[in-house]
Parts: C-alpha cells; structure tokens; sequence
C-alpha cells in the first residue's frame, strides 16, 4: 500500500540532484583529468534524463495519494 512515507522517500530521491549537480561541478573543475565538452554536456543530459524520470514518478506517486484521499489535512489513517 502506498502512504505518505513512499512520498517522502521519493521527495529524497530528487533532492538528491543538489549532490549529483555537485559531484559534476568537482569534477569538472577538480577531477583527475579533464573532462571534454562532450563528456560534460553528457553527463549533464544524463542527468537530465533522470531527473525526468525521477519527477514524473514522484509526481504520479503524489497524484495516487491524492485521488486516494491519504494527504488530506486532519486526516488520520489507522
């Protein structure tokens, strides 16, 4: 059955982009060799792409709460 804590772990899911954008950003600027254009621009499509992936499942996971009625306010389920 899904509740609000699969919401919240999905929410953690995307937040994690902060993290990902930053291991990109070291290295490009600080890795052990340097990366070319290419290599950057697909890393950062890559991460597009995921993150794609990522929001539309969380938001579907939210739109089945709601039509479930399990994030409504006041609300507790046993």
């Amino acid at each position: 059955m899904i509740d609000h804590f699969d919401l919240e772990q999905q929410i953690m899911s995307c937040w994690q982009v902060t993290t990902d954008l930053g291991d990109v950003t070291e290295a490009i600027l600080d890795g052990p060799k340097e990366l070319s254009d290419d290599e950057i621009a697909n890393a950062l499509k890559g991460m597009q792409q995921l993150y794609e992936i990522k929001f539309d499942k969380l938001y579907r996971l939210f739109e089945h709460l709601i039509q479930d009625d399990k994030l409504s306010k006041g609300k507790r389920r046993a």
